[in-house]
């Protein structure tokens, strides 16, 4: 059959002598047998272009289409050739990939179907994605997996994490660091590397690394292990979806392939754009902060105003009802509000009033407070939680008018 084929195609015009040794040795080293379909296609063309050559006088009564004719069928012969490659690599079987390994001894490189059970890839064949892979026994150096195969749109959203740039550094997390190999799940499956629950341990495999935090000097120390004991830990721990994961605050403009570090003016924890991004869950307070006299110097591109994390924390974030918490009734006034409003530099600088904290606690409320009081009034009780507004503004909670209603309900 191979020898009809050869004959046909030199008899045509198709194939020159000179590609003879050639095509013979790709049939010499792809089984010929799994190429029937591919024979087949060449039988068609090698037909149709005897039937356009046999009518081609006909033809260029209406316009001079030999030349045309012939570079398409060769074109088209070209286009089959050069698949020929593709389609002749054999496709190796999970089956065959199983009889080395499926041997425990291999260790790491120990992998059954009970490794891909339940994961994204749980029906791919082993060689798409190790497509460096074309026969067995393979090299142990292998080419890395090249996720942007399928997912282009999210390897082209990939160039940064941190100061550390794709192509730049080869520390920068990779696709299996954060996602797994094997056992790669959705991002909702309780199991995944990437859900919520599990991510701050996938995050701390580096940052809870000493010496690779070292390295980098990154100035954050243990931030999985912070976090977990944080309000926003315990939620995702037990199962609290919408409670806030790395993810939630690092990624930028929403997507975990773009994790920026703080410095970055587009970082979603870059000081001006925290309040945004905390935001994302809690909107009304956002509105609230905004719209106040700590908000509007943010704005402004004051370094000096509080965000969230000035007052909150970062990953140590506690309810205010936990007597740890730095916005806890007892604690607000000495660890929050008076660090900024006792400060000579900032109180100079903005014009305020001095000896706020110091009053504060010799009254009746910070005697009873640092008691233990609860119930007795804090800063944010009469100055307002996150909508601090100026004495002069008639919405403020201390403005002169708020103070006649307040004895006129006594």
């Amino acid at each position: 059959m191979i020898k009809n084929i050869v004959s046909i195609l030199i008899s045509k015009n198709i194939l020159p002598k000179s590609g003879i040794k050639n095509f013979i040795n790709l049939i010499i080293i792809f089984n010929h047998e799994k190429f029937k379909n591919l024979f087949c296609i060449l039988s068609i063309i090698i037909y149709i272009k005897e039937i356009l050559h046999n009518n081609v006088n006909k033809i260029t009564e209406w316009i001079n289409m030999k030349l045309k004719i012939k570079f398409l069928a060769n074109l088209l012969l070209l286009f089959i050739f050069s698949s020929l490659k593709i389609q002749s690599q054999e496709t190796l079987s999970n089956e065959e990939c199983m009889t080395c390994h499926s041997d425990t001894s291999l260790g790491i490189n120990y992998i059954t179907g009970d490794h891909l059970k339940g994961s994204v890839h749980e029906k791919f064949d082993c060689v798409q994605c190790h497509s460096s892979i074309t026969e067995i026994p393979h090299n142990e150096e292998l080419a890395d997996v090249n996720c942007s195969d399928c997912h282009k749109a999210d390897a082209e959203k990939y160039e940064i994490h941190g100061w550390m740039e794709v192509g730049k550094n080869d520390e920068i997390p990779k696709c299996k660091d954060c996602h797994g190999t094997h056992n790669i799940y959705s991002a909702d499956n309780p199991k995944s590397t990437v859900s919520p629950r599990i991510l701050p341990q996938t995050c701390g495999k580096c940052h809870e690394d000493s010496t690779f935090v070292k390295k980098h000097k990154i100035a954050f120390r243990e931030p999985a292990d912070i976090y977990l004991k944080s309000v926003h830990g315990k939620g995702t721990s037990g199962g609290v979806e919408m409670a806030a994961s790395c993810n939630d605050c690092h990624a930028t403009q929403g997507t975990p392939h773009d994790i920026r570090a703080p410095g970055d003016p587009n970082s979603s924890i870059n000081f001006f754009n925290i309040p945004k991004t905390c935001g994302r869950c809690h909107r009304i307070v956002y509105d609230e902060y905004i719209a106040g006299v700590h908000g509007e110097l943010l704005k402004r591109g004051e370094t000096d105003a509080p965000n969230c994390t000035n007052c909150h924390g970062k990953h140590n974030i506690l309810s205010n009802e936990d007597p740890k918490s730095t916005v806890h009734p007892n604690r607000v006034a000495n660890a929050v509000c008076g660090p900024c409003h006792e400060s000579d530099r900032i109180r100079e600088r903005y014009g305020i009033p001095g000896k706020r904290l110091s009053t504060y606690i010799d009254s009746y409320h910070g005697l009873k407070s640092s008691v233990g009081d609860i119930t007795v009034a804090s800063c944010a009780s009469c100055h307002g939680a996150h909508s601090n507004l100026s004495a002069d503004n008639p919405e403020s909670k201390v403005a002169p008018h708020s103070y006649s209603s307040f004895f006129e309900m006594l």
